[in-house]
């Protein structure tokens, strides 16, 4: 495996090169990945969410150092696990508590949305974002919209979605993130270039 250094990947990270962006956020994926899916199965979660926390990680890391006036504090790897860490810790504290206000579900996304972007950035995510979830079915988008943007318990969505459990929706879900990674995917490759 390929030892990149935190230059090379900044350098990668912030290409005006979307496939260099992807080889930048792929070294960082196949170099750290293991280190946070060990914490989050040591701290009772699961491969999946494991894999959904790196990916949010991730999204967190590539939007803070794109910003012109980000300032590297400690290494990507320490960086990037902090950020991991803390995702998680705050999905566990969520989900342990059966009431939580409001105003702090509100609060959450908006001050990592605020740290993490410019207002250019924000539309240009939030198009992406839109086009993808315009693209997944009616239940699937309900489901991550009310688990990603409205902060809600996997209970709260099964009853909210007429779901025999919280297991039923958690599956759905994962089922729900590997589509929206499949039409990420597609959003990606090349356009006019077709295998037959």
């Amino acid at each position: 495996m390929h030892e990149w250094t935190d230059d090379q990947l900044l350098e990668l990270l912030r290409s005006a090169q979307p496939a260099e962006r992807n080889r930048g956020l792929t070294a960082l994926y196949q170099n750290l990945y293991g280190g946070v899916a060990r914490f989050v199965l040591n701290n009772s979660g699961t491969e999946e969410d494991a894999k959904d926390i790196f990916q949010e990680g991730l999204i967190v890391l590539y939007e803070k150092v794109s910003v012109p006036d980000f300032v590297q504090t400690s290494s990507l790897k320490t960086f990037l696990h902090a950020i991991c860490r803390n995702l998680w810790l705050k999905r566990l504290r969520r989900s342990s508590r059966r009431e939580t206000s409001v105003g702090e579900i509100q609060l959450l996304p908006i001050a990592d949305w605020e740290d993490a972007h410019r207002e250019d950035q924000q539309e240009e995510q939030k198009e992406l974002v839109q086009q993808l979830l315009g693209q997944l079915g009616e239940s699937c988008r309900r489901l991550l919209v009310r688990f990603y943007y409205e902060r809600r318990s996997m209970q709260e969505i099964a009853n909210l979605l007429g779901l025999s459990n919280d297991r039923v929706a958690k599956n759905k879900k994962a089922r729900c993130m590997n589509k929206l990674r499949e039409l990420h995917g597609q959003l990606r490759k090349p356009q006019g270039k077709t295998s037959e």
